[in-house]
């Protein structure tokens, strides 16, 4: 087995939870557990373009423990990337719910889920289990992938679109929440 299959990288979505993603990670660095799972020297990947390719390369790279730290939509583009990457299922994911909703991590009290710092959390790899994934075949030919408990991520997409769309979108928003 190659060294890297026990080490972990860490897929972090800085802009979660209305932009408190990176001080909620920085928060969680300081942790006990993120001590000593070496997050803070673990390859790092910070943005939603571009993970198919990175994904690949540490996987190529022999690493095989994802970590990701953000809400339901940062779960499911790990889930994507990994499925749509040839080794990907041979690898396993953890998470850090520093989201908003962090729908995937419900129940925290069973099956290993743990609250670290205020933020439900699935990080024992040790016990790490095959879980289910739904898959939707596109009309495009393309397939997408969710975590079951995690959504497709409609919701994380359509709350990017609404914090991050156009000048006259701000307007109308700052003047009309419910018509925006």
């Amino acid at each position: 087995m190659n060294a890297n299959a026990s080490q972990i990288c860490v897929i972090l979505n800085s802009k979660a939870n209305g932009g408190k993603g990176l001080a909620r990670w920085n928060l969680f660095l300081t942790t006990p557990k993120a001590k000593e799972l070496a997050l803070a020297n673990a390859p790092l990947f910070d943005q939603a373009h571009g993970l198919q390719p990175w994904i690949e390369e540490k996987i190529a790279q022999g690493y095989r423990r994802f970590v990701v730290a953000g809400g339901d939509g940062s779960i499911n583009n790990a889930v994507n990337a990994l499925m749509k990457s040839p080794q990907g299922a041979l690898c396993s994911l953890g998470a850090i719910g520093t989201g908003s909703s962090n729908d995937f991590h419900k129940p925290r009290t069973k099956n290993h889920r743990e609250t670290i710092a205020g933020f439900a959390c699935r990080l024992n790899f040790e016990e790490a289990k095959p879980h289910d994934l739904g898959h939707v075949q596109m009309d495009d030919g393309s397939t997408l992938y969710f975590a079951i408990n995690a959504s497709v991520g409609i919701t994380a997409n359509a709350n990017a679109f609404f914090n991050e769309a156009g000048s006259g979108f701000q307007k109308l928003k700052r003047k009309w929440v419910d018509g925006a």
